[in-house]
Parts: structure tokens; sequence; C-alpha cells
């Protein structure tokens, strides 16, 4: 998907082949999610604290 290198296949990306689509336009229809978290911390750490029902 980066184009680094080029594929032996076809990539569709919204039923177009990504080789004819921009750069641009490839990258307003991905998105990124890391296999780690760079800073160490989750969402809990960020969650408020619930009042007890």
């Amino acid at each position: 998907m980066e184009r680094s290198l080029k594929p032996k296949g076809s990539i569709l990306l919204d039923g177009r082949e990504m080789e004819s689509m921009s750069r641009q336009d490839v990258a307003r229809r991905t998105g990124y999610v890391p296999q780690s978290n760079p800073w160490l911390t989750t969402v809990f750490d960020y969650e408020p604290p619930r009042e007890e029902a």
C-alpha cells in the first residue's frame, strides 16, 4: 500500500485499482492502526471514574 514495491496482482480500493489512484485519494480512503502503542497508555488511563449505581 505504500507503493514502495509494485504488486504482482492488482489491489482494489472501493472497487478501483489503487495504482490508478493518487496518493491523496488513497490516503482519504485508508486508515492506519499501529500494532503497538508508543505512549504506553490505554484508553482506561483517560476514562473518568464512574459513579456507583
